[in-house]
């Protein structure tokens, strides 16, 4: 009787709390790739497509700089794993170009729709904005490949009444950047 009280107690509770974010992932791996001896990235196309979802989403506030934000962000995170990123493929040693990847990353739709005028915003000391006043949204894709074959596929779309689109999206890469440089599968 008091696992079963206690089940229901917990129960009630989990379908209690709000809603505040979702994720959609979908990807492969390959497991024969040895991704820890990754050393060298190759960017060869960071693109932008969400004219169907600002359709589909009128109110939906566009975030214009999420292009190189995920340049940016992209280029800290894999640095930080050992990883050197190029957009350039002239700037790589011939010595390097036989241990490096292709990466392809599509910005499917980063920004937000505002929420009710008078909404709570949360700012840090510096002013930086920390929460959502509305619903946050960041989707990318990743394609790397390697001699022509795919290697690695990821599509991750975030939303979230809790964190910005900011914050959604460095989350993406950096899980993203973790996974491209280490072995364990998904």
């Amino acid at each position: 009787m008091k696992k079963f009280l206690a089940l229901a107690t917990l129960l009630v509770t989990l379908l209690a709390l709000p809603l505040t974010a979702g994720a959609e992932r979908s990807g492969w791996k390959s497991n024969t790739f040895p991704f820890k001896r990754l050393k060298v990235v190759y960017l060869k196309d960071l693109s932008r497509q969400d004219a169907d979802f600002q359709k589909a989403h009128p109110a939906f506030v566009r975030d214009d700089d999420a292009v190189r934000k995920t340049l940016l962000t992209l280029q800290r995170d894999l640095k930080k794993e050992g990883v050197t990123l190029y957009n350039n493929p002239v700037m790589l040693p011939d010595k390097q170009l036989r241990n490096t990847i292709t990466l392809q990353v599509q910005v499917n739709h980063v920004g937000e729709e505002p929420a009710t005028p008078g909404a709570a915003v949360t700012t840090d000391k510096k002013g930086k904005k920390l929460t959502s006043a509305g619903t946050s949204y960041a989707s990318l894709s990743f394609l790397a490949t390697k001699n022509g074959e795919t290697i690695y596929q990821l599509t991750d779309d975030r939303t979230s009444n809790e964190y910005t689109s900011d914050t959604l999206l460095a989350g993406i890469i950096r899980e993203a950047a973790d996974e491209l440089t280490k072995n364990a599968k998904k």
